[in-house]
């Protein structure tokens, strides 16, 4: 979870479309306006996430790191009932994509490219700057 509040695939979220003209927190927004929520916004307030600059995984787990903590300001899938209709299905195939690789290979970085933490920006989705890595298949 901390992984997609870190680095979520679309920073701005779905485009929608208003309904009717719409009063919000003192600003007019006309009928038929295309609005956009900033996923990226709110993924990386401060007064919200504290240290949004840091990379957690605890973040979001109980004292005792068993239990994920459900936080409304993870809005990566979207929010109320607008959110994804695939948002499990997503986190299952997260979880056993990454599970399987971890569980099959060893990786180690290699080259002058490293992994980092800052995404490339400039493309409708955020995607990780170029790295290399070399994976080694695990005896099971």
């Amino acid at each position: 979870m901390e992984s997609l509040r870190y680095s979520p695939v679309i920073s701005s979220g779905v485009p929608h479309r208003t309904m009717a003209d719409v009063d919000f927190h003192g600003y007019r927004i006309p009928k038929r306006t295309i609005v956009r929520g900033n996923i990226y916004a709110v993924h990386f307030d401060p007064k919200i996430w504290g240290d949004p600059e840091t990379f957690r995984p605890e973040r979001l787990l109980s004292k005792d790191g068993l239990t994920l903590l459900k936080n409304e300001n993870l809005i990566t899938f979207g929010v109320g009932k607008r959110t994804c209709p695939a948002f499990h299905l997503a986190l299952d195939q997260l979880f056993l994509f990454i599970g399987c690789i971890v569980q099959r290979f060893n990786i180690t970085s290699n080259g002058p490219n490293k992994p980092t933490l800052e995404p490339e920006y400039g493309k409708l989705v955020l995607q990780p700057q170029e790295y290399s890595v070399v994976m080694t298949g695990r005896i099971i």
